[in-house]
């Protein structure tokens, strides 16, 4: 929470990267950022709940479904293999 007297420009040191939004009073603020890709905001005078979080975008979970699948067929492949293999030695 911030009590400001005048309108204010807030600097988080966080880098953007798509999926951050800020909410302030629970209502969606615009985000801009800095050459160095920093985080900043506009808010006006007064009292004021902030805030910044970082949301899954659709890159994100195509990408966390990719690796469990690729997770879950390496380990078919090698209990497959092993199982087989153990048979063959035989």
């Amino acid at each position: 929470t911030v009590n400001l007297d005048t309108s204010t420009s807030i600097l988080v040191n966080t880098i953007y990267f798509p999926g951050h939004s800020v909410l302030s009073n629970n209502n969606k603020v615009d985000i801009n950022y800095n050459d160095s890709g920093l985080i900043s905001f506009q808010l006006p005078k007064g009292r004021h709940e902030v805030i910044i979080k970082y949301s899954r975008t659709l890159v994100h979970l195509a990408s966390e479904i990719t690796s469990l699948v690729a997770l879950f067929a390496t380990s078919v492949f090698f209990i497959y293999y092993f199982t087989n293999y153990r048979k063959n030695e035989k």
